[in-house]
Parts: structure tokens; sequence; C-alpha cells
């Protein structure tokens, strides 16, 4: 894919994916010390979202490629969201609420790693399922 293409895709992805977080972020806004729900859940639905996409472009026969410039880094790059998760575990900390930022740093990084496990196997036991759909067998 040539370098132009790929930048277009990355572009065009991350502004759905900085859009759909902005929406979610505006209808669920939160201010310290109040618990960041909307990012929590916006970056564990976007490592989820990246495990079903990284088991798919891992294990499937000829992914498209223009999948992962316009869904992996440029969709879910711009929906989740590492810098503001950073800013707001600081702020509930500056605020006093050390138990809430610990419990949302450890939900953020425990549950991203989950959320992308259970991506990979939710598209495995899919595709799985659909092969034996699509072969007649029972399944």
């Amino acid at each position: 894919m040539t370098r132009p293409r790929t930048y277009g895709l990355i572009c065009v992805g991350s502004a759905i994916g900085s859009l759909a977080r902005a929406g979610i972020e505006a209808l669920y806004a939160t201010t310290p010390p109040d618990f960041p729900w909307a990012t929590l859940s916006i970056n564990i639905g976007g490592a989820f979202a990246m495990g079903l996409l990284s088991w798919a472009l891992l294990y499937l026969a000829g992914p498209p490629s223009w999948a992962r410039p316009l869904i992996g880094i440029g969709v879910l790059g711009g929906f989740t969201t590492y810098s503001t998760f950073a800013v707001e575990s600081v702020q509930m900390l500056a605020v006093g609420r050390a138990l809430g930022a610990i419990a949302y740093i450890v939900a953020s990084f425990v549950g991203g790693v989950a959320a992308i496990r259970l991506g990979h196997v939710a598209m495995r036991r899919w595709v799985a399922s659909a092969t034996t759909i699509d072969s007649g067998g029972a399944s």
C-alpha cells in the first residue's frame, strides 16, 4: 500500500474514532473527583475491538490491507486515549481520591488486557462457528 493512501486511511479512521470518543465523553462527562467511567469504558471497549481486529489480522488468510491502518491505528487509536486516562488518574490523586485513582489504574490495565484476550477468544470462536456453518456442519 502506498504511503499517501496509508496516511489517508489513518487520518480518516482517527477522525472517526476521535469523534466517537468525544461524543461518548460529552454524554457521560465527569469532573474530578468523579470516577471517569466514560474513559474507562472507551479504553476497555477499544481494547476489546483491538483484540477482535488483531486476531483477525494475525490468523485469517488475506486480511484487507486497509484494515490495520484504518481501524487499528486510525479508528481505535483515535477512540482510545491513554493521555486522558493518565490526566484523570493524576487529577483524582490531586483531590485526595487515592483509592479511586488506584482502582481506575488497575481496572484500566487489567481490564484492557482482559478485553484484548476476550476479543481474541470471541473472534476465534466466531470464525470457527462461521466455518462450521459454511461447511454445512452442525454448530
